[in-house]
């Protein structure tokens, strides 16, 4: 990428709706935390809703979910991306399928292009009742 985006927001949802003819988006049941009964835990298909803005390019836009006491990605995964109009904010919904969650405890969701970080957020994972 010729230039790096600036991140004007990034969200974990458990959907988005993206509206057909305008490409608005509508982030649904966003969320920090997510409890389980048992682990490890598969979670149900969930999104990751990325602004980028002020990128010029082609890169690889790539998502990865770290367990934070040992930092071990326990999910990654990367799509092409192609920046054109600088003053454009883009939205990329990024769907995270086939995450298992090793054990209770904090979690690193980072986005980056072409392995330069951009942005993180965090999610406590716990057990039900606890």
């Amino acid at each position: 990428m010729q230039k790096l985006p600036a991140v004007v927001g990034l969200k974990v949802c458990h959907e988005a709706i993206v509206q057909e003819t305008t490409r608005n988006v509508t982030m649904v049941n966003c969320f920090r935390e997510l409890s389980f009964a048992s682990f490890p835990a598969p979670a149900r298909p969930f999104v990751a809703c990325a602004v980028l803005t002020d990128g010029k390019g082609e890169g690889e836009l790539s998502l990865a979910i770290t367990e934070l006491d040992d930092l071990a990605d326990i999910w990654n995964e990367s799509w092409p991306i192609t920046m054109t109009d600088m003053l454009k904010e883009v939205w990329y919904v990024l769907p995270v399928s086939g995450c298992v969650f090793r054990s209770p405890g904090r979690y690193q969701v980072s986005l980056s292009v072409d392995g330069d970080w951009l942005a993180q957020t965090t999610l406590r994972i716990s057990k039900k009742g606890e």
